[in-house]
């Protein structure tokens, strides 16, 4: 299963941490407006992230796509 998480702050990031572990997850897609922010977030999670365009919507145009666990 592939999981998108819209806002990567406390919350968000928590919740990326989690489904890391999950056996059923095969792809996290983690979105947030301000993507210099989610990151940097996701890096000091150990994600490194990949920059792809979600959406042409007014404040939603870009993401970080995370690979699931292995």
């Amino acid at each position: 299963m592939r999981v998108l998480v819209v806002g990567v702050g406390l919350q968000g990031r928590a919740v990326v941490h989690d489904l890391e572990r999950a056996a059923a997850v095969t792809g996290i897609i983690a979105a947030d407006l301000d993507v210099r922010a989610a990151a940097t977030a996701l890096e000091r999670l150990g994600c490194p992230p990949r920059p792809t365009a979600l959406s042409p919507v007014e404040g939603l145009a870009t993401g970080a796509t995370l690979p699931g666990p292995s």
